[in-house]
């Protein structure tokens, strides 16, 4: 016998059951919530896009345009890094 094993209290290995049950429900609720909260609506990846950024997307299909890279693409919207930065995000 182990001198931990004397003074555990009683119900001990209850509690270390609880203990692991509430560590694997956090787990799954981490792991479940990105998606669940975080990722976008259906709606949303149907909403059309504005004018200049179909614009934007289709001058920057061009070989010459995407190898200039982010550089390029700020030099060619007309709306500002930051603003690119949350419209790509939506």
């Amino acid at each position: 016998m182990r001198m931990t094993d004397l003074i555990k209290p009683a119900g001990f290995e209850a509690i270390e059951t609880v203990k692991r049950r509430i560590r694997a429900e956090t787990r799954a609720f981490l792991a479940d919530a990105p998606m669940r909260y975080f990722a976008g609506t259906a709606e949303r990846a149907d909403a059309p896009l504005p004018d200049w950024l179909e614009h934007l997307i289709q001058t920057m299909k061009r070989k010459e345009q995407f190898a200039a890279g982010i550089v390029r693409i700020h030099e060619l919207s007309p709306k500002s890094p930051e603003h690119l930065s949350r419209t790509f995000k939506k």
